[in-house]
């Protein structure tokens, strides 16, 4: 497999993740609130409260699922680096103030994907999961699913110990 040539993007529209969010944030209150009315009897003023904080619970989390910031995303052809938007100068990337990283694709629908964003600096609890939509790539939204999808070149090291196996 061919690797794929150097890629650099922004990754900003969160239009269709914040959308989704929404509906389940939509869709679970409405459960809640129509299991709160066809009660055959009424809630108490505890069971009332304990239904509020845990709507409030749901709107605190959502929030913080549709609060993302726009990063700069570059394959070099052999690794992934990311930082943050805010810290990138223009469409340039200086590979030194990029933090290297493993980039896997955990869920792709073609025109949406979500990826896992790791660090060897991240443990495993602190990765940050980045929703992407072709919205706002136009054509190099195939370029960026060729850099996702592309294999690395192996290293010297590894072809060499490979090399001492097949001996």
């Amino acid at each position: 497999m061919r690797a794929s040539p150097p890629y650099l993007c922004r990754v900003a529209r969160f239009g269709v993740w914040r959308s989704v969010v929404a509906l389940v944030v939509l869709a679970d209150a409405g459960v809640m609130l129509g299991w709160a009315l066809t009660r055959d009897d009424p809630l108490s003023f505890e069971g009332l409260a304990v239904l509020g904080l845990v709507l409030l619970t749901i709107v605190g989390v959502a929030a913080s699922l549709v609060r993302i910031r726009p990063i700069v995303l570059r394959w070099d052809g052999r690794q992934w680096r990311w930082i943050a938007a805010s810290q990138s100068r223009g469409p340039t990337f200086d590979p030194a103030a990029g933090n290297a990283c493993v980039i896997d694709v955990a869920l792709d629908l073609g025109s949406w994907v979500m990826l896992r964003i790791r660090t060897g600096a991240m443990s495993p609890a602190r990765t940050l999961w980045l929703p992407v939509q072709q919205r706002g790539f136009n054509a190099s939204w195939h370029g960026l699913r060729s850099a996702l999808y592309a294999a690395a070149p192996p290293d010297a090291a590894d072809v060499a110990a490979e090399a001492e196996v097949a001996r």
